[in-house]
């Protein structure tokens, strides 16, 4: 699975539109198995602190520290995976309209995580999806914040550009 995400980012740096098929996938996947996901909020809610561990009975256990290293593995894969739809998301060749698709699509998968982490079983972990759903809340936040600089400052280097054309233009008329 790490080396579909390497593939996805060697994607990314070719500008192969391929990379969003395959990250789309691999998304899935991930969304498709709950152990994942309970694993990626536990991971989540200690590392912020807020953490009851839910293998207290095993801590001695030779397979409990092997259970502990293996979340942390999806943890990690699941955090690259946010971090590869950020470059998705980030990409200037992106319409509006993509643009649009593309966060739809993130709130409906972060919606199905979410509902995932507090039904049935898994009903302790909804304060781990509470907080897991702030941080991604305040990711897509500085997201937008950035997607929006990226607008203001891509307005401005095309306002540069024109009256750098018009100085020019200006110049050789006067020559």
């Amino acid at each position: 699975m790490w080396n579909l995400l390497s593939i996805v980012r060697e994607l990314f740096r070719r500008g192969d539109l391929n990379a969003v098929s395959l990250l789309v996938i691999l998304t899935e996947e991930c969304l498709t198995n709950d152990q994942v996901l309970i694993w990626w909020f536990d991971s989540r809610s200690q590392a912020s602190g807020n953490y009851s561990s839910h293998n207290l009975g095993n801590r001695g256990n030779t397979n409990a520290a092997s259970t502990e290293a293996t979340k942390h593995a999806c943890a990690g894969f699941c955090d690259e995976l946010v971090s590869l739809w950020r470059l998705a998301a980030l990409n200037p060749k992106l319409t509006d309209e993509e643009r649009e698709e593309v966060k739809v699509q993130l709130q409906e998968w972060h919606q199905k995580a979410v509902e995932k982490g507090c039904t049935g079983e898994n009903k302790s972990y909804c304060y781990s999806a509470f907080l897991v759903m702030v941080m991604m809340m305040i990711e897509m936040v500085m997201v937008t914040m950035m997607i929006m600089m990226m607008m203001m400052m891509m307005m401005t280097i095309r306002m540069m550009i024109t009256m750098t054309s018009v100085m020019m233009m200006t110049m050789m008329m006067m020559m």
